[in-house]
């Protein structure tokens, strides 16, 4: 009878064993799952963050400009200013980030949305070389061009292409403005897809 006691309550101590080890090992697999949820987690914000880092600390280029004027003397006394042929191409950095610009291309066509080729065609210009564009930089001269066609209302095309210092990647933005004779400052138009790109 002693030893059948004894053979009973080893039973029930190997069982509470079990089931303690059991238990145990569940909490581990518990444990083990939040960890990894855990670091998933942290890694997921890591990488939202340096994207949002990315996106405020990166380049923000975009482009103008406007019609050299020229001061002359006027025909009963005084000075008039009168518009040139020549047009300034300007760039702006309104990012955190440094940028080299690394190439600027340009061209012109109809200021009329329907008429303007499917894709820019840069027919005037493409010049490349070295420029850095500071953060802040506003209306920084990049080159000065002849407008062809300068009596007409037509449309120019420019693109700058540039290395983003601080994404360390190439990267490029593109615009397209009117330009009316006699007027000095262009006025940004609708065009086809491809024609604008912000950074």
């Amino acid at each position: 009878l002693g030893l059948q006691r004894a053979a009973d309550q080893q039973r029930r101590d190997t069982r509470r064993s079990l089931i303690i080890t059991a238990s145990a090992a569940r909490a581990s697999r518990i444990a083990a799952a939040a960890t990894k949820e855990s670091v998933e987690e942290a890694q997921r914000a890591a990488a939202r963050n340096e994207e949002l880092r990315s996106m405020l600390e990166r380049a923000r280029i975009y482009g103008g400009g406007m019609r050299v004027m020229q001061i002359v003397p006027g025909t009963i006394g005084g000075n008039m200013v009168v518009p040139t042929n020549s047009f300034q191409i300007h760039i702006n950095n309104l990012g955190r980030g440094p940028a080299m610009l690394r190439r600027i291309r340009w061209g012109f066509c109809s200021a009329d949305k329907d008429k303007m080729p499917p894709q820019p065609d840069y027919n005037a210009g493409d010049i490349s070389f070295v420029d850095s564009v500071a953060p802040g930089a506003q209306g920084q001269l990049t080159k000065v061009i002849e407008i062809t066609n300068p009596t007409i209302v037509q449309a120019l095309i420019v693109r700058f292409d540039y290395y983003d210092i601080f994404l360390q990647k190439d990267d490029w933005v593109s615009f397209i403005h009117q330009i009316t004779p006699r007027e000095q400052l262009p006025v940004p138009i609708e065009a086809p897809d491809g024609y604008v790109r912000f950074g």
